[in-house]
């Protein structure tokens, strides 16, 4: 069943992304973890909105980018309830944070990027 009443993209599938926030969504709110609901509710309730606003089915690339954003927020706010003086309310972002980037890929560490650059240049698929 596909909710909000979206059909299917041409792929036949919501975005897998989008699928798993929603999954979670329903796993947050039959564990009754208050914070969770609201947060994955909010995230996808902004996750539909882009879809509203592109008018087109998501991809996981849209959905990581509302994600991404929505740390992103959380990181300003972050710094923002710190300079005030809101411990309480930075841990909170903070927690938030965490469970956003639950859903979004591990950083790539620089290192291992310069590592595999080296790596296609030493046996000459790619040139410098």
């Amino acid at each position: 069943m596909q909710p909000c009443g979206r059909t299917a993209g041409p792929s036949g599938a919501v975005a897998d992304l989008e699928r798993s926030l929603q999954h979670e969504l329903t796993a947050a709110r039959k564990a009754q973890a208050k914070e969770r609901t609201l947060l994955l509710g909010s995230i996808v309730a902004a996750v539909r909105y882009r879809h509203l606003e592109i008018g087109r089915e998501l991809t996981d690339d849209d959905v990581m980018a509302v994600l991404a954003k929505g740390v992103k927020q959380r990181r300003e706010s972050v710094e923002q309830f710190r300079k005030g003086g809101r411990v309480e309310l930075a841990n909170q972002e903070e927690n938030e944070i965490a469970i956003l980037e639950e859903f979004l890929p591990a950083p790539i560490d620089p290192e291992e990027i310069r590592l595999e650059v080296r790596r296609l240049v030493a046996t000459g698929l790619v040139q410098m």
